[in-house]
C-alpha cells in the first residue's frame, strides 16, 4: 500500500504500488469496491480525498503529471474529467527539460471545494479551477512567484467573455467530472 485514507468516517481507501485501488466499509473490514492495477498505465504518487462528498470524489496524481478523478463509493469509478500537463502550460517533456514532472500533492481549498491546489516534483504549483476547467494561478520555482492566467487557451475550455472589470470568465465550461468513463 502506497496511500492510505479515511473517506467520510466510513470507507478506507487504498491505492497500491501497481495502482490497484480498493475501497473497505469500516464497520465490517469488507472491500465493497476496486479498480484493478490496468485502469492507470502511470504510477500514482499523490492522493487527495474531498472531503464530504457524496460520492467521495478522489483526486489521485500520476508520474506522468495527470491528475485522475475517482468516485470511490459506493463504486470505484474513474471519471472522464482529467487534468493533464498541457492544460496547465507546465513543462510537456521532463526528459528535455531534466524536470521531474511526477504530481507530488493535491490538496482542495478548504474554503472552496472549486479550488485544487496542484504540486509538481520539479517545484511547480497552480490552482486548477475545477469549475472553469483551467488554472487561475501558476506558480514557478524560478521566475515570479505566481503567475495568474488570464485565458484559457491552454486548456482549449470555453471562450473567455470580458465582463468589463478587467476579471473574465469561461463560457461553456460544464462543472461536471461525475461523467464517469464507461
Amino acid at each position: 500500500v502506497t496511500h492510505v485514507h479515511v473517506i467520510n468516517g466510513s470507507h478506507v481507501l487504498a491505492v497500491f504500488g501497481n495502482c490497484a485501488v480498493q475501497v473497505w466499509e469500516l464497520a465490517t473490514g469488507t472491500m465493497v469496491s476496486s479498480l484493478p492495477q490496468s485502469w492507470a498505465t502511470t504510477g500514482i504518487t499523490a492522493v487527495h480525498v474531498a472531503p464530504d462528498s457524496l460520492y467521495s470524489y478522489v483526486f489521485m496524481g500520476g508520474d506522468n503529471g495527470v491528475v485522475y478523478i475517482i468516485k470511490a463509493v459506493p463504486q470505484c469509478e474513474i471519471c472522464s474529467y482529467v487534468i493533464v500537463r498541457s492544460d496547465v502550460g507546465l513543462p510537456d517533456d521532463a526528459p528535455e527539460t531534466g524536470l521531474a514532472d511526477e504530481v507530488s500533492c493535491l490538496e482542495l481549498c478548504p474554503d472552496d471545494e472549486n479550488l485544487l491546489l496542484i504540486g509538481y516534483e520539479y517545484g511547480g504549483a497552480l490552482v486548477w479551477n475545477i469549475k472553469d476547467k483551467k488554472a487561475s494561478a501558476v506558480m514557478q520555482r524560478s521566475g515570479t512567484n505566481v503567475k495568474s492566467r488570464a485565458d484559457s487557451s491552454a486548456s482549449g475550455v470555453g471562450e473567455e467573455e470580458d465582463k468589463g472589470d478587467g476579471a473574465s470568465s469561461t463560457a461553456g465550461s460544464d462543472y461536471d467530472y461525475d461523467d464517469v468513463k464507461p
